[in-house]
C-alpha cells in the first residue's frame, strides 16, 4: 500500500514470497509432537555462573539429553 502511494509498483508474485502462509488446522506437526518425535536425537546444553560463599565464581556447563532426562557432562 505504501509503495504505491509512492508510485512504485510490486509484483504479486513479490508480495506472495514474502507473506506468512498459515498452515490450516490438523496439517503438519506440531511443536509438541515434534519434540516427541525426536526426543531420542535431542540434547540440550546450558552454561551458567553459581557464586561461592567466599564470593567466588562457579562456571558451570551442563549437557541433557532429553530422551533419558539424564546428565550427559558436567564441568
Amino acid at each position: 500500500m505504501e509503495l504505491a502511494q509512492l508510485g512504485q509498483g510490486v509484483a504479486e508474485a513479490t508480495v506472495d514470497k514474502y507473506r506468512v502462509r498459515h498452515l490450516p488446522p490438523g496439517r503438519g506437526q506440531s511443536r509438541s509432537t515434534f519434540l516427541r518425535n525426536h526426543m531420542d536425537g535431542t540434547i540440550a546444553c546450558d552454561f551458567f555462573t553459581v557464586p561461592t560463599a567466599t564470593f567466588r565464581n562457579l562456571f558451570v556447563f551442563v549437557i541433557l539429553h532429553h530422551g533419558s532426562r539424564r546428565i550427559l557432562h558436567v564441568t
